[in-house]
């Protein structure tokens, strides 16, 4: 009897210590995963502020050079009104128009390198971790549909015609926008043109029509990989 109550002792301390251990290591990995979660929650909110960072400091560079722009610090996107670049319902510039992307391209070509690929040399004063995706320009119109007999049949054409027009002259004024790549070193700058489907301003007044007519140039920086982005939104939802 006391041979048998010693064996069922031994098993249980040998199932007790083998339950230990494989707590431990659970513990060990979810810590590991949790510290691994934080760093990438970190590393995303490091590229939101280096965005910030990126619209903000154009923005000012901008303004010193009486061109004002607006920016939407929370979805990364630097906006031209209509009034600024083009005439109501073509895709040919206002009178300063071109002078104004001109100044755009200037400035987007000095801050830029700070925020992309292979460009320490040209800003050694960097100091986000972090590198722009792509940078697209939207083109974006109201809801009125265009008068039959114009140029452009819709506002969708019109819109993109408009972003291509201002990509052609930010890109020929400064040719150093096109060498400019991600981390997949692909070009940064793309075009796409939106009528009035992504309105900034629900109402049908003038007031927000004209808010609605605009460029915008959306800066999307660069996620984490494939494989971490479950992880982060786990961490973000908790």
């Amino acid at each position: 009897m006391s041979d048998l109550m010693a064996g069922l002792l031994f098993v249980f301390i040998i199932t007790l210590m083998v339950f230990a251990f494989n707590l431990r290591r659970a513990e060990d990995s979810l810590r590991q995963a949790e510290e691994q979660k934080q760093e990438e929650v970190k590393q995303l909110k490091g590229a939101d502020a280096a965005r910030a960072q990126l619209l903000s400091t154009i923005q000012t560079r901008l303004a010193r050079e009486g061109l004002a722009v607006e920016i939407d610090v929370e979805h990364g996107v630097l906006r031209l009104p209509e009034e600024i670049l083009f005439r109501s319902g073509f895709d040919d510039f206002n009178p300063g128009g071109r002078e104004r992307l001109a100044v755009l391209a200037d400035n987007l070509a000095t801050v830029l390198p700070c925020f992309t690929v292979g460009s320490i040399d040209r800003c050694p004063q960097r100091t986000y971790d972090a590198n722009v995706e792509a940078v697209v320009i939207e083109g974006h119109t109201d809801d009125v549909p265009l008068l039959p007999g114009m140029r452009f049949k819709d506002n969708w054409q019109l819109s993109a015609a408009r972003a291509i027009r201002t990509y052609e002259v930010l890109t020929s004024r400064s040719a150093e926008l096109l060498s400019f790549r991600n981390e997949r070193g692909e070009p940064l700058f793309g075009v796409a043109g939106y009528a009035d489907s992504r309105r900034v301003a629900l109402e049908s007044t003038p007031e927000a029509r004209a808010r609605n007519r605009r460029i915008d140039l959306r800066v999307l920086m660069t996620p984490p990989s494939t494989d971490e982005r479950p992880a982060v939104s786990e961490v973000v939802e908790f």
